[in-house]
């Protein structure tokens, strides 16, 4: 099955959401929304569709249509991440990447907040001081995704 995270300007969410859960936009404002999907090796299609609409007039609706099409090619199996070395996890203050750069980070809290976020040079110290719990970390580098969780004492 495939897990999907989705951002609006404030906030990632671990799951897709159904409606009432996202930061509302002013009129005449943008937003962004960003759908971070990882296929855990499953080929699949999939639509996301979103309802947007003005909360004083919600009868007036536009809709958003996603659609994800993974076709899996076993000669192609190699990633970004195939070096990938993260340590410790469990993590106390610190978290360590190497294996990796050129890449960037986020780390959302288990209701899919974002709590940190950065770029992955080469040997990345990431400091997880004054946290603590269970976390997603999702890696993004050249359009690939690497997400696990991460345990923070």
């Amino acid at each position: 099955a495939w897990t999907v995270t989705l951002c609006d300007n404030f906030n990632c969410y671990g799951s897709l959401v159904d409606s009432g859960d996202y930061y509302p936009i002013n009129v005449n404002d943008t937003t962004e929304m960003k759908i971070s999907i990882n296929t855990n090796g499953v080929a699949a299609n999939n639509t996301v569709r979103y309802a947007i609409y003005n909360i004083e007039t919600p009868k007036q609706v536009d809709t958003i249509t996603f659609n994800f099409v993974l076709k899996w090619n076993l000669s192609n199996a190699s990633t970004a991440f195939s070096t990938l070395s993260m340590y410790p996890n469990p993590a106390s203050d610190k978290v360590y990447i190497k294996g990796i750069e050129n890449a960037d980070y986020v780390i959302c809290d288990i209701t899919g907040k974002r709590v940190l976020a950065g770029e992955i040079v080469e040997n990345t110290t990431i400091n997880t001081q004054g946290l603590k719990g269970l976390y997603h970390i999702t890696l993004s580098k050249n359009n690939q995704l690497f997400t696990q969780k991460l345990i923070i004492e």
